[in-house]
């Protein structure tokens, strides 16, 4: 039997650098179990499938370890669910076991990938030990990954050993080091090719204590939250060049106020812009119902630029996600570094099959592809050997 299949899509979205192009009626080529890119046309005999098919969706903030104290503490405020070391989950995840974390971790990265998401940037607790098994799990499942280690100890000795060993720290706070250390350690990150991200202005309390100015002058990689700051400081902070991740889904849950979506589209048009799902404890990992939640949340105040919101969005868990955690390379547009497929059926009578993937795709199955598995997924959903 041959290597090479053939078959053909509704559409296809090929994200570039700043927008997004729908093809329509692609040919997706598969040659030995890795998709080796889409055309115009397909040869004599090729199957149909009414699904879209997208590059590996992105995650770009999830801590994941927490995954496996779901919905704990609900009666709790932020600060007493995750301020390290004294925050609920600090206190259960250290109880568990490591064969019990790998065992929750491992039906979580399951799952991510069953909803389409093959690219993560995580905040790993538990210093050496957590950002290990993160790194272990999700390489297992075929997950790409921007580890952000987090340390037992907020010192920047710490802070150092996890960023020369696993090419990326998270800061809870701006504030978790002092200024010249935040800015040698950013430095440090840029000369060994490692990634600095920092939760920014999440609250009330951290906005009035001027955080968003200290990540201003430290230049981290990217910049997580953003809940409160206006259009100004977002603009501000996308003009230095500083990647962005908005989890509005999180900040509802948590402080009941979402960060402005409305602006992504001029964001995205200056920086690497992403959407997260943050703590799996208590928010699904799933980026796809993030990115619906999006843009039904703020589609009362962009109606005049739903079009613009929804490409926004698309880019914003694809190229735009991807970059922002230095996952990209060439071949990410092409398909051949993973994909997702999306069974939506409205989309054979759409409207706007940009929007409707990204406000429908959610309800519907979306399965990750990574490299070497598109002929096994796609003879399952054919039901049949082709």
């Amino acid at each position: 039997m041959s290597n090479r299949v053939f078959f053909e899509a509704l559409y296809a979205i090929n994200p570039n650098d700043k927008s997004i192009e729908l093809v329509t009626r692609p040919c997706i080529e598969i040659d030995g179990g890795v998709i080796a890119g889409f055309s115009p046309g397909c040869p004599p005999g090729a199957r149909k499938l009414p699904v879209v098919i997208l590059p590996g969706l992105c995650n770009a903030h999830l801590h994941l370890l927490d995954y496996a104290i779901a919905e704990t503490g609900e009666d709790r405020r932020l600060e007493d669910l995750v301020e390290l070391p004294r925050g609920l989950k600090y206190s259960l995840l250290s109880r568990l076991s490591p064969d019990t974390l790998e065992e929750r971790l491992s039906i979580a990265a399951t799952n991510i990938r069953n909803r389409g998401t093959l690219f993560l940037g995580v905040y790993a607790e538990l210093g050496q030990v957590g950002a290990g098994l993160v790194a272990r799990v999700t390489d297992k499942h075929g997950l790409s990954l921007r580890v952000l280690a987090q340390p037992n100890k907020k010192v920047y000795t710490e802070y150092r050993e996890l960023l020369e060993k696993y090419g990326g720290v998270g800061l809870d706070t701006v504030f978790d080091l002092a200024l010249p250390e935040l800015v040698e350690l950013v430095q440090l990150a840029h000369r060994v090719y490692g990634y600095v991200h920092v939760h920014v202005s999440e609250t009330r309390e951290l906005y009035e204590k001027e955080d968003y100015k200290v990540a201003l002058e430290a230049k981290p990689h990217a910049v997580v939250h953003l809940t409160m700051l206006s259009d100004d400081e977002l603009m501000q902070v996308a003009r230095e060049g500083i990647g962005i991740i908005f989890c509005p889904r999180s900040n509802m849950y948590h402080t009941g106020r979402l960060p402005r979506l409305d602006l992504l589209p001029a964001l995205v048009a200056e920086t690497n812009v992403a959407l997260g799902t943050d703590n799996a404890a208590w928010i699904p990992p799933f980026v796809v119902e993030e990115a619906s939640y999006a843009y039904l949340s703020v589609h009362p105040v962009s109606r005049s630029k739903a079009r613009e919101l929804a490409e926004a969005l698309l880019l914003s868990i694809t190229s735009s996600c991807v970059r922002l955690l230095g996952l990209w390379s060439k071949e990410y547009n092409s398909l051949a570094m993973g994909a997702s497929l999306a069974l939506i059926p409205e989309l054979s009578w759409s409207n706007d099959p940009v929007t409707t993937i990204v406000k429908r795709m959610q309800s519907y199955k979306v399965l990750g592809v990574p490299p070497g598995e598109a002929t096994r997924v796609i003879r399952e959903l054919l039901g049949e050997k082709i």
